[in-house]
């Protein structure tokens, strides 16, 4: 039996979870779902990013991503309040993390 394709949010739903998203207690969980909805990244490269993963490219800032199947590395552009979120998250992040 064939497996059946993600489905997709519409726009109202989508809204609704990035609302309730944003009122996670954790602001790495909240974090996360942010990187993961605006790069479309899947769920094994967030977790294989490492705290050096923003890169200034001209005069943009992309996320590279750690080697995947295709045996490279893969730069995704950064919006800008993305990227504030993850210095912001990166200057009062936990010592263990």
């Amino acid at each position: 039996m064939d497996k059946p394709l993600p489905k997709f949010l519409d726009d109202a739903r989508a809204a609704a979870f990035m609302a309730a998203a944003a009122q996670l207690p954790d602001e790495l969980d909240r974090l996360m779902i942010q990187i993961l909805a605006r790069t479309g990244m899947r769920r094994g490269e967030l977790l294989g990013l490492r705290i050096n993963a923003v890169v200034q490219i001209g005069t943009g800032y992309w996320l590279r991503t750690p080697v995947g199947k295709l045996h490279t590395d893969r730069y995704i552009p950064l919006d800008p309040a993305l990227k504030t979120l993850i210095d912001t998250w990166i200057a009062h992040r936990p010592s263990w993390q």
